[in-house]
């Protein structure tokens, strides 16, 4: 299959990973999310994580945002962040 990004538009590329996520962890969100008002590269910690993959997480804007993994599965490791990512 070819592919013209000049022709195909709103196209998302990402490898999906299995992350162990624990409550302190600090994270950061690798695409935005309008519906939430959340940035992409915005960082988080978790507050709260129930074995279903519940999340409620506080944002470094100071808001705090609760979702399921399974509705929103972009989010990476918050610790170590290079230049290219921030």
């Amino acid at each position: 299959m070819a592919y013209d990004p000049r022709r195909l538009q709103g196209v998302t590329v990402y490898r999906e990973a299995e992350r162990a996520f624990s409550v302190g962890d600090r994270v950061q969100f690798t695409a935005p999310d309008r519906q939430r008002q959340i940035a992409n590269r915005e960082l988080a910690t978790i507050e709260h994580l129930t074995a279903g993959g519940r999340l409620r997480l506080y944002l470094d804007s100071g808001r705090t945002v609760a979702f399921t993994l399974k509705e929103y599965p972009h989010l990476a490791y918050g610790y170590a962040i290079t230049s290219y990512r921030s």
